[in-house]
């Protein structure tokens, strides 16, 4: 159980009614990081604080009601930090300050402990998710493990949310993609085998829980894209149709063949690779490989539609229309190597 407050221990106040408000909310995060959310009762917690169980209720109705009560006070105090500061080096001395207080598990802080009862508390209250996020939209310190935890918000609340609830969820999280695109790995086999790299784990959460509409904005960004940018974009954009529902990524991957630029059309073929199960049909696999082959089309993508169109063709028995011995011979004449040999081998398929 957690110790009493003294007089020493508490804020100083303002008046009686604040001095009792911040007792409170300081034994609420001592008993939180202490015993946990569901073990620390409004009882401990009045205890911790020095005062009547009965008291406690003048204040504050709810466990709920503290929670939030911490959430936004932390807020306000990060504001009023931040806006005292004179110069950049007062700056890194802050966030190295607030960077110590949150891994020594400092209770007048967010610390890590902290963070994560708060975490999961917000993922069965909405009111908790709401004031979440935003310390996490307007923290000037981010860690990794608070991004870990907007993941777990986020599935575990994000699909049954009020609508603005789920769009700030989604907003936050797609921040914390945008800011980490040029880390995403192409190969995302990490979220299903063993622990994730956060850029890999920040994708597949939001490819859980983008919709249509979601999906097409970040093909437009693709679609947007400079030569520059373009390909860590793509890793991301990948990423995200492959970790979504394949009965909604599909239907609208024959669009994307439509499109000029090569690396948007090559988002139908790499969902179909992804998102067809094993021992399903992969005949529109092998149509979306074609069609991919017959426009504008990229090195870096041929190879790849023509190494899924060979797996199909050998392992899936898919079948190909007469007419695409043509297309084969041209692909072999044109290239060398590896794309060379796909293309022929195929020629004779």
């Amino acid at each position: 159980m957690s110790a009493r407050l003294n007089d020493t221990e508490a804020c100083d106040p303002k008046d009686r009614g604040q001095q009792q408000r911040e007792r409170i909310l300081y034994a609420a995060k001592r008993c939180f990081i202490d015993n946990g959310f569901h073990a620390a009762s409004m009882a401990n917690i009045a205890e911790t604080a020095g005062i009547s169980a009965g008291l406690i209720y003048r204040y504050f109705e709810s466990k709920s009601a503290i929670v939030q009560a911490i959430i936004e006070g932390q807020l306000v105090e990060r504001q009023e930090s931040i806006a005292s500061l004179q110069s950049e080096q007062d700056l890194a001395e802050r966030l190295q300050e607030l960077y110590r207080a949150w891994r020594d598990g400092d209770a007048s802080v967010m610390n890590a402990a902290l963070f994560l009862e708060m975490t999961a508390e917000a993922t069965r209250d909405e009111r908790i998710a709401a004031a979440l996020l935003d310390h996490l939209e307007r923290e000037p310190l981010v860690t990794e493990e608070q991004d870990r935890h907007l993941c777990w918000v986020v599935v575990q609340l994000g699909p049954y949310a009020e609508s603005a609830l789920r769009g700030r969820l989604l907003a936050a999280l797609e921040a914390r993609v945008l800011a980490s695109v040029d880390a995403v790995p192409e190969d995302m086999s990490s979220v299903t085998f063993g622990e994730p790299e956060l850029p890999s784990l920040l994708v597949s959460t939001l490819g859980q829980l983008l919709d249509d509409a979601g999906r097409e904005a970040w093909v437009a960004r693709l679609r947007a894209s400079d030569e520059e940018h373009a390909p860590a974009l793509q890793r991301c954009v990948q990423g995200l149709l492959a970790s979504g529902p394949a009965e909604e990524v599909l239907p609208a991957a024959s669009k994307w063949l439509e499109d000029p630029k090569p690396s948007v059309r090559y988002l139908a073929v790499h969902a179909h690779v992804e998102l067809t199960e094993w021992g399903q049909p992969k005949n529109d696999l092998g149509a979306a490989c074609l069609a991919y082959l017959r426009g504008p089309r990229d090195v870096q993508g041929t190879r790849k539609a023509l190494d899924a169109l060979e797996n199909a063709v050998t392992y899936d028995k898919v079948q190909l229309p007469a007419d695409s011995a043509e297309l084969f011979a041209q692909l072999a004449a044109e290239g060398d190597g590896e794309r060379a040999g796909n293309a022929l081998a195929l020629q004779g398929a």
